[in-house]
């Protein structure tokens, strides 16, 4: 499946219905321009192979370490084991066969069930989590790989799962998934003045749209402060449909504390994006006038 507007709004919606879709990234190596999907897409956690302890020559070099055939490039959110993984197969594959249906196997394919599992080791120890939370768990509780921090051999690490089942959640985002105007469109609109605190990454779901009432002649002011994270604003006029086919009747600049005003020319149903341009955090929004 390639890159897909239309399959990124289904994953939208699956995310913000509860779910959380895990996916290989692939056993493209290192040819960094490979992005597969869904594994590519925003809200799906992206899976990369780790070896186990022996040498294999060619795909484990180093024991535990990333699989020289795991893909590298935006895609990668985490690692799990990918190598000699005892799996389910169709009684006819022979290769690697342990006994008639299971066969020791490696790859990407390998390690993304593991993830899920953890998930849903994650979800059933927290009732009532969100995919946002459990997303940003396994994320946060991963331990480091590689170069320091995010990147995109690794992502943000080999999946840690009793600290992802252990520790505390993440604060919640009430707001997801709202990446774009299609998926606001049902949403209550805010009104002046609303203050709304959420997380953005420039990795992953950089985008954040509000709907937002206003009458003729109103000035909307919005005011945004984040740590860590360096964001824009922007406001659509009524009639939009998507920000990324439309045109923004205003723009800040990049900043930590971005600031925009705009005098509303007509009533009607305003929407108002912030995106994530540089690193990941927390942000609140004030939208005044």
């Amino acid at each position: 499946v390639g890159d897909s507007p239309a399959f990124q709004r289904v994953v939208d919606w699956a995310f913000s219905s509860g779910a959380l879709i895990v996916a290989s990234v692939g056993n493209d190596g290192q040819d960094y321009g490979v992005i597969n999907y869904p594994a590519g897409y925003w809200n799906v956690l992206g899976v990369a192979a780790q070896c186990g302890g022996q040498v294999v020559p060619v795909d484990c070099p180093t024991p535990y370490g990333l699989a020289t055939f795991s893909t590298r490039n935006s895609s990668v959110d985490i690692v799990a084991p990918g190598m000699d993984i005892l799996s389910s197969v169709p009684p006819r594959v022979k290769a690697g066969e342990v006994s008639p249906g299971y066969a020791v196997k490696d790859g990407t394919s390998m390690s993304a069930p593991f993830v899920t599992g953890v998930a849903a080791l994650v979800f059933a120890a927290n009732p009532g989590a969100t995919p946002f939370q459990v997303l940003r768990q396994i994320k946060n509780t991963a331990t480091d790989m590689g170069t320091k921090g995010r990147d995109l051999s690794t992502g943000a690490g080999l999946i840690n799962p009793r600290a992802a089942v252990t520790l505390p959640l993440p604060k919640d985002d009430p707001y997801e998934s709202n990446a774009d105007i299609a998926e606001v469109v049902g949403d209550p609109a805010l009104v002046p003045t609303t203050s709304v605190s959420a997380f953005i990454a420039v990795d992953d779901d950089p985008t954040d749209v509000y709907p937002v009432t206003l009458r003729r002649g109103q000035r909307l002011v919005l005011a945004g402060r984040a740590n860590g994270v360096k964001t824009s604003l922007a406001v659509w006029p009524p009639g939009t449909r998507s920000i990324w086919s439309g045109r923004p009747v205003a723009t800040s600049r990049a900043a930590r504390s971005p600031r925009l005003s705009y005098a509303v020319p007509r009533t009607g149903r305003w929407y108002v994006s912030v995106r994530a341009r540089a690193g990941s955090g927390q942000y609140a929004l004030t939208i005044g006038r």
